[in-house]
């Protein structure tokens, strides 16, 4: 009987409860603010109560969803201690993605000031509040949440900033660039540039899209972006060096052991033959290396490996350099062909290699572009020039009359040449030659058909070589004047690109080396033996080198960056010594302009600003005269 009546009783303050929770929300939906301000006030209702109808939303989020509720969300705000909402839950849309999505602009400003909800939470779907703001157009709302540290990547790996328009993030990027109150001239003068909205991995395939898209590209060379790559690469720029290096030592071997020691047959004196074998050993050891990295690209991402024609040409030179180190026994003709096919894959490698510096990327850039449109553009014209040579194996070729005649001529010294046009796969070779302006009219015989062959032989002269080539040398010119004239820009892009790959394949190879280990036993694993700094990856991935997540620079003290007090003991060894701890001068130089800019639009402003109040005031008075001689007049 007793525990039915504690049943009872619990059951109705449950019901009492629940009926104080209902008679708020009917508060709301009728707009009965102050009725819904005595509930709150009294602390008798719970705020996070969650309302079954409808679709499972608190007091707050109905709030948000209906419209005209600005001053409910500002008192439930103000009645809430703490906010249950974390990032990494996305079991229902936070109020900051239900405001975004209804676009309540005056829910979100209030939302975003209260500083209790997470800009980067992910609804189900994994997107954020950016993305959909970005997804609606509305520049305004993205900058806000931006200023607020919203990450420009998704947890879906997606971008947000593919739908932001570039003005919008130039004017946060310039927000970025701050200073102190020095004056520009003094020596204590600071500039602080921001990371916040870096604070995500992995951070190179947000600007990797950036080089992908013509809109994006300017925005490259903004200084903080430029700082930005600028530490990145100097945080694996060591990687890169001694990757050069390595490949160096490898062909000046390769090459050495090719023309002094394999397929020479002859007599050689001592130093020559020590000096053989040193460099024998020598691309031994470089191909095993070469093996011991291009398995380890293959295992870290086996699909974008095999995708890359870089890749294809190291694993053919891997082949290649194994049959020249591994067997010596091959015909002199089989080594002929080995060495000359060797010679070429080792240059082209490294070549390759060298273009990926910074400083050198144009040259090969302009090399792969110009190849590219010669392929593009020779594409179109191929069956014209396909023509040309079937022409010209029909008309030069020797029918049996003139094979019994030349058998009969000894003195003949033009067979070779006239050979060319024996088979189609031999003309088409001599009219790919002729196109250079090799023509070699003498070899050529046009005493057969004389008016046809020599119609088509100057049709040939005026369309191929003339005109077709001259296209393409056009061609060339306009690409080079391109690419030189955007130096700077390619630059940027190619420590961007390299940057993304080492970031990806390293971060990969850290965590499946740390998996590896997972079978030790704690006490093991706690020595983290393998540092991330051990492979650069430190400064880059988890923003040890910036724990502040931005940098300030002395511009007066020779662009010197100020360190953290948390790192200043521990030197700049996350970058191997190699940033010596100051800023690019011309980074430095574009910061203070776009601080100049600022400084003169704010200066504008507040011109303009107390212009406007002397303009109303002068209206004012205006006014105020015309009263006071309506008043006179009517006197």
């Amino acid at each position: 009987m007793a525990q039915d009546s504690y049943e009872m009783e619990s059951n109705r303050s449950s019901r009492s409860e629940n009926d104080l929770e209902m008679q708020l929300r009917n508060a709301l939906l009728e707009n009965d603010f102050q009725k819904f301000e005595e509930l709150v006030s009294n602390g008798a209702v719970d705020l996070e109560y969650v309302y079954p109808y409808p679709d499972h939303k608190t007091c707050l989020e109905l709030a948000i969803l209906e419209p005209n509720k600005i001053e409910f969300v500002k008192l439930i705000l103000q009645h809430m201690k703490y906010v249950k909402y974390r990032l990494g839950e996305p079991i229902s849309d936070s109020p900051l993605l239900l405001a975004v999505k209804n676009r309540n602009i005056e829910a979100l400003d209030v939302l975003l000031e209260h500083n209790g909800f997470c800009v980067n939470r992910a609804d189900k779907e994994g997107n954020t509040a950016i993305y959909y703001a970005a997804k609606n157009g509305d520049n305004d709302t993205v900058l806000k949440l931006l200023r607020k540290g919203a990450y420009i990547y998704n947890c879906r790996s997606e971008q947000p900033v593919a739908d932001i328009s570039a003005r919008s993030l130039q004017t946060f990027l310039d927000e970025c660039i701050e200073s102190n109150d020095e004056r520009p001239n003094d020596r204590n003068y600071e500039i602080r540039l921001n990371y916040n909205f870096f604070h995500q991995k992995p951070k190179a395939e947000v600007l990797l899209y950036m080089t992908r898209d013509e809109e994006f590209r300017p925005l490259l060379k903004h200084p903080v972006i430029t700082s930005f790559v600028y530490f990145k690469w100097y945080s694996l720029s060591s990687i890169f060096y001694a990757n050069i290096t390595f490949s160096s030592l490898l062909w000046l071997c390769l090459m050495f052991y090719i023309i002094l020691g394999y397929g020479v047959d002859k007599q050689q004196s001592k130093f020559v033959e020590a000096f053989n074998v040193l460099t024998y050993v020598g691309s031994c050891i470089g191909l095993t290396l070469l093996i011991i990295r291009e398995i380890f690209q293959l295992l870290v991402s086996p699909t974008r490996y095999l995708q890359s024609i870089e890749n294809l040409i190291e694993i053919a030179l891997v082949f290649v350099t194994a049959t020249i180190v591994c067997n010596d026994s091959p015909s002199e003709s089989t080594k002929q062909q080995l060495s000359a096919i060797a010679i070429l894959l080792s240059s082209t490698e490294l070549v390759l290699l060298i273009g990926q510096f910074p400083t050198l990327s144009t040259n090969i850039v302009m090399l792969r572009t110009v190849s590219w449109n010669f392929f593009k553009f020779l594409l179109w014209y191929c069956i014209l020039i396909i023509a040309f040579a079937l022409s010209f194996y029909t008309l030069f070729k020797r029918g049996e009359e003139q094979e019994d005649q030349r058998a009969s001529n000894p003195n003949n010294t033009n067979q070779e040449e006239e050979e060319f046009f024996e088979d189609p796969g031999r003309s088409l070779f001599k009219t790919i030659v002729m196109m250079t302006g090799e023509f070699d009219v003498g070899s050529i015989e046009f005493s057969t058909f004389p008016v046809t062959s020599h119609i088509i032989f100057i049709l040939f002269v005026f369309m191929v070589p003339i005109v077709l080539f001259n296209l393409l040398n056009g061609l060339a010119v306009s690409d080079t004047q391109e690419i030189r004239s955007n130096a700077e820009l390619l630059g940027h892009i190619s420590r961007i690109k390299l940057i993304s790959h080492y970031e990806r394949d390293l971060l990969r190879y850290y965590k499946t080396v740390l998996k590896c280990f997972s079978w030790l036993p704690p006490t093991l694993q706690a020595l983290n033996i393998i540092q991330p700094y051990m492979l650069c990856i430190n400064p880059w991935a988890t923003f040890h080198f910036l724990p502040n997540y931005g940098m300030t620079v002395k511009p007066n003290q020779n662009n010197r960056i100020e360190l953290p007090d948390c790192l200043r003991g521990s030197g700049n060894k996350y970058c191997f010594g190699q940033c010596a701890l100051r800023l690019d001068r011309k980074i430095v130089k574009n910061a203070k302009i776009i601080i100049k800019k600022r400084t003169c639009v704010s200066e504008f402003d507040e011109i303009k600003h107390t212009l406007s109040k002397y303009e109303t005031n002068i209206l004012n008075m205006e006014s105020t005269l015309k009263r006071v001689l309506q008043k006179l007049e009517a006197l």
